[in-house]
């Protein structure tokens, strides 16, 4: 039997993986088009420097007042990238959410 990248003998198990591997993947793709001001170098990343660079940064999750907040260090590599995504991101969001935005 040859070998096999699958996560599971089962059918099912295997579709809800591919689902989820494809959502993430259009997800980065919609953030890499729809976030980053126009110019900035991550709007051309790969998936894989997306990974490398951004997925890894070290954080720390803190809950407090009914919030949780990433709390990241300013001289982590990338953190202001990160800190520009997000506010871009509360900014698509709020468009949205007043009508801004076709949904």
């Amino acid at each position: 039997m040859a070998p096999s990248n699958r996560t599971s003998s089962i059918l099912a198990a295997n579709q809800a993986w591919a689902d989820l591997a494809m959502l993430a993947l259009n997800l980065v793709a919609w953030l890499q088009l729809a976030v980053p001001p126009s110019g900035h170098e991550a709007s051309c990343w790969d998936l894989k420097r997306w990974r490398y660079r951004l997925f890894s940064t070290a954080g720390k999750i803190v809950s407090g007042g009914r919030q949780r907040r990433l709390l990241i260090h300013e001289s982590a590599p990338e953190a202001q990238l990160l800190f520009l995504l997000q506010q871009s991101i509360g900014l698509l969001f709020h468009r949205w959410r007043h009508g801004e935005l076709a949904a």
